[in-house]
């Protein structure tokens, strides 16, 4: 599923983009550059949507008893 978001977003960006193309290397170099960077962009929001089990919340509570519940985000 997220290999298709990727991909979908990667032809809507080299859409959106053609109009900026200059032909100083090949096309496929500069549509690869573009879903690199898009799979990047995508690993990195999916690290920040990290959901974190119970048991991660309860042994910070442990370690530090003065996190509050608004620390948690």
């Amino acid at each position: 599923h997220d290999a298709q978001d990727a991909m979908q977003e990667t032809f809507l960006a080299v859409y959106e983009s053609s109009k900026n193309y200059q032909a100083k290397g090949t096309p496929l170099a500069w549509i690869l550059g573009i879903a690199r960077n898009t799979a990047l962009m995508k690993l990195r929001g999916a690290n920040r949507e990290t959901v974190r089990p119970q048991e991660y919340w309860d042994e910070i509570q442990v370690q530090m008893p003065e996190a509050a519940i608004e620390d948690r985000q």
